[in-house]
């Protein structure tokens, strides 16, 4: 009889020693899963603020006002906002691509400005006075800075 309750005991012991272990292990992973969570929803939220933001930009820029537009080191158009297009007298598809002193009445001395800004010999702070052609025939006046 003493022999088998110190078998149970022994069986007992191990046993809880395994449920010890278990536990430890399960809250170990638990812990690591939960800030695994918490650093996914972290990076959601994070990317939902930025789509907002960007969003807020893309309208600021869209709905401008006043023309804007962005070129590429060869002075093609890469981004035009609504106001400029309604200036240049052409929609999106006819203007991205094309060099910017192509619109200009002038095209020549646009071109010459527009190459020495882009070169930085032409100072930045220095805005641009030209005529843009329209598909009308009417030539259309801007001021712009570009740098």
């Amino acid at each position: 009889m003493l022999a088998s309750l110190k078998n149970f005991r022994n069986e007992l012991v191990g046993v809880i020693a395994v449920l010890l272990l278990g536990s430890i292990l399960f809250s170990y992973y638990a812990m690591k899963s939960w800030g695994i969570v918490k650093e996914e929803n972290k990076r959601q939220s994070a990317e939902k603020e930025l789509r907002e933001s960007e969003e807020r930009y893309r309208n600021l820029y869209d709905e401008a006002p006043v023309g804007y537009l962005e070129l590429d080191a060869e002075g093609r158009l890469t981004r035009v906002n609504k106001r400029e297009l309604e200036i240049l007298d052409c929609t999106a598809e006819e203007a991205l691509g094309r060099e910017v002193w192509s619109f200009a009445v002038e095209e020549e001395a646009a071109r010459s400005i527009v190459k020495a800004k882009l070169a930085g010999t032409y100072p930045p702070s220095k805005g641009l006075e030209r005529l843009y052609k329209r598909k009308d025939a009417l030539p259309s006046g801007s001021s712009s800075r570009t740098s």
